[in-house]
């Protein structure tokens, strides 16, 4: 299962790979580090993919840029 702990601990290798989780879901990690979200489904016979979401892996954690300007409301 993807859990946090386990996003944290993967680093870039040599070539993408993907982690799966269950049912078509997984994390694919691109030899820089970012990391996608992404749903495999099948439509009409065809493989498809659906990416969830598309981050980097300092992103994944709350420490991208956006959060340097954020203050207390």
């Amino acid at each position: 299962m993807l859990t946090d702990s386990a996003l944290r601990v993967l680093k870039p290798k040599e070539k993408d790979f993907k982690v799966a989780d269950r049912d078509g879901m997984y994390v694919h990690v691109t030899t820089k580090g970012a990391m996608s979200f992404r749903m495999d489904y099948r439509l009409n016979g065809r493989r498809c993919a659906n990416v969830a979401r598309h981050v980097q892996s300092r992103d994944l954690f709350g420490c991208g840029a956006g959060e340097e300007g954020r203050t207390a409301a």
